[in-house]
């Protein structure tokens, strides 16, 4: 029946024509007026479908949260759960340094030469970068990794921040291979190791006076002297020093010095020195 026919014979069931709705595009939503609403059933099984998800440690692929405001609270909940569950294995994990320290014990003697005025701030209080520098100790007692340190000698060559080159010289290839190692230990907060080798060492004279020597002098040569205190008859006394190795220091001066090895070289003139004729310290490197 047209609509002219119902408006001239007012029979019922006539009345103003009425457009079907389309159904709801998604399951789980139900037509209210002219709009859809999610149905309280869709949403129960989508919450239970994200708590799936976030037990599996998934994001959710779909939900939008400024979409779906009604979906924060159980999200938000969930992933604080969550964060509140890491949190707690991760303070019940061990705590592990990055390297194990091994204990030490040295004593004996040691004299060094460098590049800066005096006194040289690399010992004292922190590493310089650009301080060329030479040293040597020659060990009568201590101890590191369980093999005793007693006559071995040690010497080194390096820039601070930068690289380190080290030689040892020990009655036996145990005891060289130990020194090596302690040197290694230690000398490695001073830059990259790039050499450690077996070298002929030589440490002569005392009081603050030295001649050291590598190979002769080929590779390493350095001349020192003391610094006289207020007494005007022994060294200058430096204390509480940063130096785990040398806590105590006596003021020197390099009367000359030089170092070649390979691409690396360079020379030393009234310059900086330390000794320590008493060296005797331990700790853990």
């Amino acid at each position: 029946m047209t609509n002219a026919e119902c408006r001239t014979t007012n029979r019922p069931g006539c009345g103003p024509s009425v457009s079907k709705k389309p159904p709801c595009p998604s399951s789980g939503r139900r037509r209210i007026g002219s709009s859809c609403e999610r149905h309280p059933a869709g949403l129960r099984l989508e919450r239970s479908f994200l708590r799936r998800f976030c037990r599996a440690g998934l994001r959710h692929p779909t939900i939008s949260l400024e979409r779906n405001p009604t979906m924060k609270l159980p999200l938000l909940t969930s992933l604080a759960v969550q964060a509140l569950v890491a949190t707690t294995l991760l303070l019940s994990l061990p705590t592990v340094d990055a390297k194990d320290k091994t204990p030490f014990s040295v004593a004996g003697l040691f004299v060094e030469g460098c590049s800066c005025s005096l006194p040289c701030p690399c010992e004292l209080t922190a590493l310089e970068k650009g301080c060329n520098g030479v040293g040597a100790m020659s060990l009568t007692a201590g101890e590191f990794n369980g093999v005793k340190l007693a006559g071995a000698k040690i010497a080194y060559a390096g820039v601070p921040g930068e690289w380190v080159n080290l030689y040892a010289e020990a009655p036996t290839p145990e005891l060289r291979d130990a020194a090596l190692a302690f040197a290694k230990a230690y000398y490695s907060a001073w830059g990259k190791i790039e050499l450690a080798r077996e070298a002929k060492i030589s440490i002569k004279g005392g009081e603050g006076k030295y001649t050291v020597k590598v190979d002769d002098g080929k590779v390493l040569e350095f001349k020192t002297e003391p610094v006289l205190g207020g007494d005007g008859k022994t060294a200058i006394v430096i204390s509480n020093t940063k130096s785990l190795l040398n806590p105590t220091f006596m003021q020197a001066r390099t009367l000359s010095g030089k170092y070649e090895e390979g691409s690396r070289s360079f020379t030393l003139k009234d310059s900086n020195s330390f000794f320590n004729d008493k060296l005797s310290s331990a700790g853990k490197l």
